[in-house]
């Protein structure tokens, strides 16, 4: 059977920095492959099927045009991603490329996942899948062929007649080492890249999924912990060198080094092997050590990527993240001895924030020898339990409202109670910002010869970007209408109003 995998285009995100092109977001910040859609690509061909698999929204493609460059493939069923950011546009998107291509639609993600119902609500589709898909999608793709009903697939709702019925839930692959390598064949590797990377053709890679921790505002609390053998991820490594010639790997496992011996073996074993490979990871500062460190450095690793969120233990305490201040310096100071970039995230406007509480981050950021740091306003994201919280205390649930069509107002983004006003957030934000980036000695860490001439002119173009958001921001605050006529608000009684 020909299938068609799809992301499709994403037109812009609208957060507390206005209204982004995600032209210039995806070139400049960060640019991933859809890693899901490349496994189950490789699931589908080892079943025997033929696949096509699109990234619209890496090309910048609009879905007329991919729609006629699909036409020649004449795709049997199309499967498409719908995220919870922009679900109203996808599903617009996917509905026109059903009726042009005249093919069956299902679709999976984060929407269908959590709003299976609401999914199942638009016309154009014919099934969703409630779960990643990896135990579904083959037989529902082997039920499509044969004609039969899917009422053996796991984790899907699908429609008979009028009435929309739905299977037991998709039970997760407990064998991570049973799923093939992501089909990374059917995308251009230059298209990917983040602000980041030195090392070009670039992908990503998951050694684990979910995360043995509880912190609040993070999706993979109630993920189950999995990870993978080391020889699993050692053999794709490999084939991702001396097959795509891949030359640097981001890891997007929460939590790289949630096993201390899993990873010391990993590294110990990448070193031995001398490929030319880079790679970056995340994880916490309490679960790195100079041992650990230092083989990671051997292995190639060139960035590591520490949640610090904030200077104020009482707020770490809250976001159920009780680490010590010390902790996460001696962390940073241990990664910064071995030459390994060191980039903190930090999140402003918690619960209980105060202005005390982001002095105290301040002056915190101030003593750090980070490389880079991020300061974002807390967002009530889906699985949190920060997204309980926005839920119980404004009455709707944002990211379902975005699927009906309403985009709501920076106040219900709001993901918790405190006692500053989103204005203020913001020039905390602002001033957490510049109190980094406009510190002498980070420039001399720049300037340093481990940066390479293609790198810093990426940091150039970033540079660029955020100046034209800051004016974005600024053009919003002096004609509040502007540009922000595309999705209706909640507040101001859109399709979605009132459910």
């Amino acid at each position: 059977m020909r299938v068609l995998l799809i992301r499709p285009p994403i037109h812009y995100v609208r957060f507390s920095l206005g209204v982004i092109p995600l032209g210039f977001y995806s070139s400049f910040l960060t640019r991933y492959p859809p890693h899901g859609l490349m496994v189950l690509a490789a699931q589908l061909r080892q079943a025997g099927h033929e696949v096509a698999l699109l990234d619209a929204e890496a090309e910048e493609l609009e879905i007329e045009s991919a729609a006629v460059r699909l036409a020649a493939f004449a795709p049997e069923l199309i499967v498409g991603s719908v995220n919870v950011y922009n679900s109203y546009r996808n599903f617009a998107d996917l509905s026109e490329l059903k009726r042009r291509l005249g093919a069956p639609l299902v679709v999976r993600g984060h929407f269908p996942s959590h709003y299976p119902d609401d999914a199942m609500a638009q016309p154009a589709v014919d099934a969703a899948m409630t779960g990643k898909g990896n135990a579904a999608l083959v037989p529902l793709v082997a039920a499509f062929a044969r004609g039969t009903g899917f009422d053996a697939v796991p984790g899907l709702l699908y429609r008979e007649g009028v009435r929309v019925c739905r299977t037991p839930d998709e039970p997760p692959v407990s064998d991570l080492d049973s799923l093939p390598f992501p089909a990374r064949d059917l995308v251009d590797p230059a298209l990917y890249s983040t602000s980041l990377s030195y090392r070009r053709p670039f992908t990503t890679m998951f050694a684990s999924y979910g995360c043995p921790y509880q912190c609040v505002y993070c999706q993979d609390r109630n993920v189950p912990y999995r990870r993978r053998s080391v020889d699993s991820v050692l053999n794709e490594l490999d084939e991702c060198v001396h097959r795509h010639g891949i030359r640097e790997v981001t890891f997007l496992d929460p939590t790289f080094t949630a096993k201390r011996d899993w990873a010391l073996d990993l590294c110990r074993r990448l070193a031995g092997r001398r490929l030319d490979l880079t790679f970056t990871i995340r994880t916490r500062p309490d679960l790195v050590d100079p041992e650990l460190i230092d083989l990671l450095a051997r292995a190639g690793c060139v960035r590591i990527s520490l949640g610090l969120e904030s200077g104020d233990p009482e707020i770490l305490a809250g976001l159920q993240r009780p680490m010590k201040l010390e902790t996460m310096r001696q962390a940073v100071a241990w990664i910064r001895a071995r030459n390994i970039m060191v980039f903190g995230f930090f999140m402003v406007g918690n619960r209980g924030e105060t202005a005390a509480s982001l002095g105290r981050t301040l002056a915190f950021v101030k003593e750090l020898p980070l490389d880079f740091a991020q300061f974002i306003q807390t967002l009530p994201i889906i699985d949190s339990a920060v997204l309980d919280q926005a839920r119980q205390a404004r009455g709707i649930d944002i990211w379902r409202e975005i699927g009906h069509g309403c985009y709501p107002s920076p106040e219900e983004f709001r993901s918790a109670e405190n006692e500053l006003s989103l204005a203020e957030l913001g020039r905390w934000t602002g001033r957490l910002y510049r109190a980094f980036y406009l510190n002498p000695r980070r420039w001399r860490v720049w300037l340093s010869l481990r940066f390479l001439p293609g790198y810093a002119l990426r940091q150039v173009g970033t540079t660029l970007l955020t100046l034209r958001l800051v004016a974005l921001r600024r053009l919003r605050r002096r004609w509040p209408g502007l540009l922000l006529a595309r999705y209706p608000s909640v507040r101001n009684g859109g399709p979605g109003a009132g459910r």
